[in-house]
């Protein structure tokens, strides 16, 4: 590794589009730990309004802030913000794959039937390229699960599952695979699924939702 004083020229000869970069990844990686790590929603999207206001075109931070409004439950703003996004994201790289992920999700969430078609689109083309993502493989399998493909889309479920890289992750797996279990008429996994979800992460928005599936399935008495 550079030493402090490589390290420190090396920051002088960027280019100014390299350094706003890295300015607007330190806006970015902060709200994802407000979210992640201490729960702070409020604080995570202050973190994303203070970094748009100074770079307001940004890729990273428009998507994270889009993410935070997935966690609101404004799928449709979400959807628009991602939406905006794919244009500007032709090259085929972990970039392009995650906002092709979060637009996949958002349709299946939304659950329109004309939607569909798009989701399995696009989680198809983010699994293609990054299928050792756990996001990823839980989206196609959330996606597969949305399309009446029960039994492959549980299997991804499960994969993403055991990988994620945190609870919160978890636990939107766990809502997924009792809803996808309640319509297959498996009523001990079901309560075994959304039972875990519960203890993984008792604020995950989708807990709500598996309840309702669970109920409409006749799985809650």
């Amino acid at each position: 590794m550079a030493m402090d004083g490589k390290q420190l020229l090396k920051t002088f000869s960027r280019k100014k589009e390299d350094i706003e970069e890295l300015l607007a990844m330190r806006f970015a990686l902060e709200a994802v730990m407000r979210r992640e790590e201490y729960k702070d929603s409020a604080g995570a999207f202050d973190w994303c309004k203070k970094g748009l206001a100074l770079f307001p075109q940004n890729v990273h931070l428009l998507n994270v802030s889009g993410v935070l409004c997935l966690d609101e439950g404004d799928y449709r703003r979400a959807r628009e913000i991602f939406c905006e996004l794919l244009p500007r994201e032709a090259k085929p790289d972990g970039t392009r794959f995650s906002i092709l992920n979060n637009i996949a999700y958002v349709d299946a969430l939304l659950g329109t039937p004309d939607l569909l078609p798009e989701a399995d689109a696009y989680s198809k083309e983010a699994y293609a390229g990054a299928p050792w993502v756990p996001f990823i493989t839980g989206t196609r399998g959330t996606v597969l699960v949305a399309m009446g493909q029960l039994e492959p889309g549980i299997k991804l479920l499960k994969e993403s599952f055991e990988r994620a890289w945190t609870l919160r992750s978890k636990a939107e797996n766990a809502c997924h695979l009792a809803m996808a279990h309640a319509r297959l008429g498996k009523h001990q996994e079901a309560r075994k699924y959304l039972n875990l979800a519960q203890q993984l992460d008792a604020q995950c928005r989708l807990i709500k939702r598996a309840e309702a599936e669970l109920q409409k399935n006749d799985v809650i008495a």
